[in-house]
């Protein structure tokens, strides 16, 4: 006896939840480094903690059952990354904003650094805050 067996396929594109996470942290990142440039407590406050909130939330919406925390925290350490690496190009050419020379400096390597330091560690944890908080919060 045969079955008749269809398999309907989006033709959109298919991005891991992380990715799209990693995306939104970037993308709201850079706009604060070279476009906003809040300083003080709030500005900090909102680049190491807000960003990552929100950004693990996207991630944690987008991501199978189960799989919520762990899409946060690697969204947040692949938004550190891309944003180190954007920072450290950028860099090269002297362009950096006044943001990043107040609070890191002025030369390549010890900003390069620790800025990687600083963004993995602060937006890998609050990624997995805001993914957490987004599990709690819908069930």
């Amino acid at each position: 006896m045969a079955t008749s067996v269809t398999h309907t396929e989006s033709s959109g594109l298919q991005t891991a939840p992380d990715v799209v996470g990693a995306a939104v942290i970037t993308v709201l990142g850079l706009l604060h480094l070279f476009g906003l440039q809040v300083g003080g407590v709030i500005g900090y406050l909102v680049l190491l903690i807000g960003w990552p909130l929100i950004g693990g939330t996207v991630a944690a919406r987008l991501s199978p059952v189960g799989d919520e925390r762990v899409a946060g925290t690697v969204a947040g350490a692949f938004a550190a990354i891309t944003t180190t690496l954007i920072v450290f190009l950028i860099g090269l050419f002297g362009a950096w904003s006044g943001f990043i020379i107040g609070t890191f400096g002025v030369t390549l390597w010890p900003v390069t650094f620790g800025m990687l330091l600083v963004l993995t560690i602060a937006w890998s944890v609050f990624g997995l805050v805001g993914a957490d908080l987004s599990v709690r919060l819908t069930d």
